[in-house]
């Protein structure tokens, strides 16, 4: 997983999920689809969830029927909306395998103060799926 945050480089480094791993490619029933990372150095989060992925193509990340982009940060929490969307593309979908890749931009605004956004470009994921 990697992209640009604002234009600055990001990518998972630490850990997550009880220090077990940085980065996380989770696809429940084969239909809802989750990728997540964090970079302790620079506290930043990033998540992406779709609710109903079954094939290759482009989805909205909008918030609406749950799939969105998020940011975290130690400062705010941001996320997709209908103001503020973006797009993750699937690229691969092998079940045999278990692996999903795509890529993925978008802004979100922050849950507290929405005039304040955060552009995430340029990211990119690729990794096995749990269940």
């Amino acid at each position: 997983m990697y992209a640009k945050v604002n234009g600055q480089p990001w990518k998972p480094k630490g850990c997550i999920g009880g220090c077990s791993e940085a980065f996380g490619v989770s696809y429940d029933n084969r239909i809802n689809f989750g990728v997540s990372g964090r970079n302790s150095d620079q506290n930043i989060g990033i998540t992406i969830v779709l609710r109903n992925l079954k094939a290759i193509g482009t989805y909205e990340l909008s918030s609406t029927n749950l799939d969105f982009g998020a940011l975290d940060n130690s400062d705010s929490n941001f996320i997709t909306t209908l103001n503020n969307k973006g797009t993750v593309t699937i690229t691969k979908l092998d079940l045999d395998n278990k692996i999903i890749s795509g890529t993925f931009e978008f802004t979100a605004e922050d849950k507290d103060n929405p005039e304040n956004t955060i552009r995430v470009t340029d990211g990119w994921f690729d990794g096995k799926y749990r269940f």
